[in-house]
């Protein structure tokens, strides 16, 4: 059951990079690509607009990430993100409760009494959402994809951070998806990478984020950099 026909997105959890690789060429019924790209990545460290959500735990994984890239042999360059991906946080949020509203209609007015607070609220926003707002939303979109092209003609990979900080303790919920929303809503391929453990022990992970349907050429370079990471 969609909750966003835009952005639901397929992901897996696996061990190690290798086992996405496989697990991709099996569902999407193509030849299985080489693990490794030819040469080392360049890699943009990518703080990205929302820099300031993410606490000392996720910062340290990220630029302790680019350093032992960089040591291993990798390119590693600072990397902007170019406008409108600094707005992209906001109409993320309108598209998802646009989105919410029409495919969990049925849900809404028929079980109401089943749905989470949670979803109410989302669904109840996504109402109040013109066609207008929507379609500004998904033209911010399309120019943000447009204007991401340039940056991956520069670098491979974009290192940024995967969560605020470490994984939160217990099974309630899985985090804040502060630093998931534009890449979701931009449509590219992401890889969360394992490295690092916060002040309780718990893991923080970093994001290598590729460019538009280059999925197979960032699995590859993710064999390669989590082997100097990890």
């Amino acid at each position: 059951k969609a909750l966003s026909h835009d952005l639901d997105t397929l992901g897996w959890f696996c061990r190690e990079v290798a086992d996405i690789h496989l697990m991709r060429a099996a569902l999407v019924n193509a030849p299985l690509a080489p693990e490794t790209a030819d040469a080392k990545p360049r890699v943009g460290l990518c703080r990205t607009h929302e820099w300031y959500q993410a606490d000392q735990d996720s910062r340290a994984a990220v630029l302790g990430a680019a350093k032992c890239l960089e040591k291993a042999g990798a390119e590693v360059v600072d990397v902007d993100l170019p406008t409108p991906i600094d707005r992209l946080l906001e109409q993320q949020k309108i598209v998802m409760a646009q989105n919410a509203a029409r495919d969990l209609a049925f849900e809404y007015n028929h079980h109401r009494d089943l749905l989470s607070s949670h979803i109410i609220a989302l669904i109840e926003a996504g109402m109040a959402v013109d066609f207008a707002t929507y379609q500004a939303a998904l033209l911010d979109a399309a120019e943000g994809r447009h204007k991401l092209q340039s940056v991956f003609r520069e670098v491979d990979v974009l290192l940024c951070p995967s969560a605020p900080g470490e994984a939160p303790e217990g099974l309630g919920g899985t985090g804040d998806p502060v630093f998931n929303r534009v890449w979701t809503l931009l449509g590219n391929p992401c890889v969360n990478l394992p490295g690092h453990l916060g002040g309780k022990g718990l893991p923080v992970g970093v994001q290598a984020v590729g460019a538009l349907g280059q999925d197979e050429k960032l699995l590859a370079h993710c064999h390669w950099m989590e082997r100097r990471i990890v």
